[in-house]
């Protein structure tokens, strides 16, 4: 499950969280970042989704959320 901090409309962090994949409640909001990656040689790191997902078998801008210790 992921849990996402809402904004508001001045992307200001509010006190509430908010899981994924339910409705964001109007007049709050989550900030998205995508970064696309890109090496010396102009070549752009992509990734295929799986063909178990809705659009399935695309390509699309790699992403995700990572920890280390």
């Amino acid at each position: 499950m992921e849990i996402w901090d809402l904004y508001d409309i001045n992307r200001e962090k509010t006190e509430k969280k908010h899981v994924r994949g339910v409705p964001v409640p109007e007049g709050y909001y989550h900030l998205v970042v995508h970064v696309w990656i890109q090496n010396d040689r102009g070549e752009v790191l992509l990734s295929k989704r799986h063909p178990d997902k809705p659009y399935g078998d695309l390509w699309e801008c790699a992403g995700g959320i990572g920890f280390s210790r």
